[in-house]
């Protein structure tokens, strides 16, 4: 029920951070099991929506340092470390 109604606006969220539409999926598949596995520590302070967007923008934030971690464990920096969110607002 709650991905029906909200998986839509929260796609949205995570194109914002995402660098190509598969990331974003993945986003939104994390940042679901997040909010599902989070539910009990939602206090009822402020919007129930703005909670999960704040939870969709957080996974996709670690989703990228982790990544940039790793590519620079292993030497492997044939993408961008980090991509600022702005610059994937500013191209689309």
């Amino acid at each position: 029920m709650l991905y029906n109604q909200y998986s839509g606006k929260m796609f949205g969220v995570c194109l914002r951070y995402a660098k190509n539409r598969d990331d974003a999926q993945d986003l939104l598949h994390d940042g679901f099991i997040k909010v599902y596995t989070s539910l009990k520590e939602y206090k009822g302070e402020g919007s129930f929506e703005g909670w999960m967007r704040r939870i969709m923008a957080n996974t996709a934030i670690n989703f990228y340092k982790r990544r940039s971690k790793l590519q620079f464990e292993t030497g492997n920096n044939e993408e961008p470390l980090f991509e600022s969110c702005y610059d994937n607002i500013i191209e689309q």
